[in-house]
């Protein structure tokens, strides 16, 4: 059977057309392959632990490593890890303040408690009125469900060794609540209802009424540093040494047994004596006095009718009066002071009792010593801008005895 020639063209270049696609997409395919394989032994030299081979590997070496039992413990331990700190972040709370005291939770030595808010005391005055301001800190933080902040470079840390366990803190003025006292030395019992808030308050407080309801255990605050303690020591040890030979000489004693009696009977009387800067004539103007040497002898001459080897140990910011008009005076007195305020107020604190003349450094000695007390009455001066200031029945405790010049 012959075909038409005109159809055999046709079939033929629908043939030709045929054959050129196959080889086109032939050729298309066979460069796709070698794109991918090459694709493929790039990555695999990249990161030749992603190849199957070295997952395969991978995977067995893991299995293998848990299936030890202190890996597996590892394991776990950091799965717990993750998922605690996962939920502490979740759970953190967003305020500033709290952000910055949290270096507190490792540093607060037990005194601190991270639910609380913070109670921080301004600190203007030398040692006396920290003393003022630290205790009066302590009970109000106590009685306001706050914690007592002590600062690194607080004088109190220098001379007591409890007070080096207080929690510090870093802190910004804005990140506190600010409260006040309205006078110096009045009591203010309204302070012991701060607001829940981080409280900075100022200034002085000096009031024994701030922390009458804690005194037991404020003093248990108060354990001088050993340096500080074993100077005082020495110097009332020497004078006790000094006034047993003064007796000694005067009234010729020589048996053993005389001997005893004396230095075990030994009355020891702190005396502080302020005067330097309460001369002056705008101290004067503002109410301070000091105290007249007539007030200090009648002050020696009550605690010598009360105690029969009543020894006076005088430690005073004026030791050239104190030597003229005291010590070389009286048989029984004697200059004690240690050469810094610290000593003194330690060898104050470790007498049976206590002469003050004016000012908190007395006071405080005083207090420590927690014997009989004499103070000055006329301070400070009536009518004054200081006498608006202090309350006598706020100051001065109950049971200490008040004379005038």
């Amino acid at each position: 059977m012959h075909y038409p020639k005109s159809l055999i063209c046709c079939e033929w270049k629908i043939f030709s057309i045929f054959k050129a696609g196959c080889l086109t997409a032939a050729l298309i395919l066979m460069l796709y392959l070698n794109s991918v394989t090459k694709t493929v032994q790039d990555r695999s030299l990249r990161h030749p632990s992603k190849s199957v081979s070295h997952q395969e590997d991978s995977v067995r070496k893991d299995l293998k490593e848990i299936s030890s039992p202190r890996l597996k413990a590892m394991h776990n331990n950091s799965n717990k890890k993750k998922a605690f700190e996962t939920r502490r972040t979740k759970n953190k709370p967003t305020s500033n303040v709290t952000a910055k005291f949290e270096r507190f939770e490792n540093d607060s030595h037990g005194h601190g408690d991270t639910q609380k808010p913070y109670l921080l005391v301004q600190e203007p005055g030398r040692l006396g009125n920290r003393l003022f301001q630290f205790s009066s800190g302590f009970s109000i933080a106590k009685e306001s469900n706050h914690t007592l902040i002590v600062q690194r470079k607080h004088a109190l840390r220098s001379v007591f060794s409890p007070v080096r366990d207080y929690p510090e803190i870093s802190f910004q003025a804005r990140d506190f609540n600010h409260s006040g006292e309205r006078a110096a030395g009045t009591f203010q019992p309204s302070l012991f209802h701060l607001p829940p808030l981080n409280e900075m308050i100022c200034c002085y407080f000096q009031s024994w009424k701030y922390f009458a309801k804690h005194e037991r255990e404020l003093r248990k605050q108060f354990v001088f540093l050993d340096p500080i303690r074993n100077r005082s020591q020495h110097i009332i040890q020497d004078v006790a040494h000094q006034y047993r030979l003064r007796r000694m000489s005067v009234i010729n004693i020589t048996s053993t047994s005389e001997r005893m009696f004396i230095s075990n009977d030994l009355v020891f009387v702190g005396l502080h004596v302020r005067r330097r800067d309460t001369l002056g004539a705008s101290a004067k103007a503002s109410g301070y006095t000091s105290a007249p040497l007539s007030y200090i002898n009648k002050a020696l001459d009550y605690f010598r009718n009360k105690y029969t080897d009543a020894v006076f140990l005088v430690v005073s910011d004026d030791p050239t009066w104190s030597r003229q008009q005291l010590s070389t005076r009286h048989a029984d007195v004697f200059l004690a002071n240690g050469g810094t305020s610290a000593i003194d107020l330690c060898t104050l604190a470790h007498c049976n009792h206590t002469i003050i003349t004016v000012g908190s450094f007395g006071w405080w000695g005083a207090w420590l010593a927690n014997g009989d007390v004499v103070y000055y009455k006329d301070w400070p001066i009536k009518g004054s801008r200081l006498a608006e200031q202090y309350s006598p029945e706020d100051y001065f405790l109950p049971s200490w005895i008040g004379l005038t010049s």
